[in-house]
């Protein structure tokens, strides 16, 4: 125990530890670029994606993004000497999902469950560490557990493409742990301050996510107050961005209604329903084609799971000529939207059709 202690002392003054559990010491072996994730794709199914894997498609990012793979967490910049990080404290690991900062069940989620402890390597440097070093560790020896956003309630994950993720599967939270007392023992022998930790697969709500929202994780080092499921004092902490939501980040979403008929001077009535499939109010723009060259745009707010429905003749258009013939009509919206149109007269002749859809890709 003494000479463990001496050696802590010792990587004290070799590298430079700073007191306090708040010090931002994650960084990334793929640099600093926040890579996007598809919100939905062409058939509606929703990937999760994993942060190590770096090889596209199977690591769930959008094609064009750039290389980011691996959290690298430098123990040895945030652990104050005077703390818990010596032999005979049982130290185990946290991770949270944040959105845009804030956590909670905010639509980024553990998915794809692995019955397995929490895989980490250590090395004496970043680089070295980026380079799969030979050194490799577990968190313990059972499996990583993962919990709701409340920390306690034990969520049932899935590793299905469903978009909507229903309550239990809503896991923000994963723990591992604890550490064995031999591997704390090595790392603190072998100066091994750089960690590198395994970053979960995520999956996102689409519903929720749409608007170039940033995920990330935050990672603490906590001490054990009674084993992994009454988890302590945080002995250092850091964060570190993993996605931002959509690949294209303007994240618009894109209905057409191909035809509609006049609606002044005929006995035909037309009608549309905006749909605002999200959990946040939005804002669509609508732009009107008629046959004969006129042009008309809209611009309209559609609550949050709610719709906007009116005549054509009632919405607010800004242009001339409209109402004369027939026309098509595309809507732009900040939000995940779906549709209706309907036609319809005296003589009781009707139709109506669903929109063609194009999501962010």
């Amino acid at each position: 125990m003494k000479k463990l202690l001496v050696l802590l002392t010792l990587m004290v003054g070799l590298f430079g530890f700073t007191a306090g559990a708040s010090a931002q010491v994650c960084t990334s072996c793929g640099g600093t670029d926040i890579r996007n994730v598809p919100c939905v794709d062409e058939q509606g199914a929703c990937e999760a994606f994993d942060y190590d894997l770096n090889s596209w498609p199977s690591d769930g990012y959008c094609a064009s993004s750039k290389d980011k793979y691996r959290a690298i967490f430098d123990i040895c910049e945030c652990v104050d000497p005077n703390d818990k990080f010596v032999l005979g404290t049982s130290i185990s690991i946290r991770m949270t999902i944040l959105v845009n900062g804030a956590s909670g069940a905010n639509g980024a989620y553990w998915s794809a469950f692995t019955a397995a402890p929490l895989a980490f390597g250590a090395a004496a440097t970043q680089t070295a560490a980026c380079a799969l070093p030979s050194k490799a560790y577990t968190f313990g020896t059972g499996n990583a557990n993962y919990f709701l956003s409340d920390g306690t309630t034990a969520a049932s994950l899935t590793a299905d493409t469903t978009c909507t993720v229903i309550a239990a599967n809503k896991a923000t939270i994963l723990t591992a742990g604890p550490l064995s007392q031999a591997t704390l023992g090595t790392l603190i022998d072998d100066r091994l301050c750089n960690w590198w930790l395994d970053i979960r697969p995520i999956r996102i709500d689409p519903a929720v996510l749409h608007n170039g929202e940033t995920i990330s994780v935050r990672i603490e080092i906590v001490a054990d107050v009674g084993g992994i499921c009454a988890l302590g004092d945080i002995i250092c902490e850091c964060e570190i961005p993993v996605a931002k939501a959509c690949c294209d980040t303007s994240a618009t979403y894109h209905l057409l209604f191909p035809y509609f008929t006049a609606f002044s001077g005929t006995d035909y009535w037309n009608g549309i329903a905006i749909v605002n499939t999200s959990a946040a109010d939005g804002t669509a723009t609508l732009t009107m084609y008629e046959a004969d060259g006129s042009v008309g745009t809209a611009t309209v707010t559609v609550g949050a799971h709610s719709s906007y429905v009116r005549l054509l003749e009632a919405i607010p258009w800004v242009g001339d000529g409209l109402g004369n013939d027939a026309s098509y009509i595309t809507v732009q919206t900040d939000f995940s939207a779906d549709g209706f149109a309907m036609m319809a007269n005296d003589n009781h002749d009707s139709m109506g059709y669903l929109p063609r859809q194009s999501f962010p890709f």
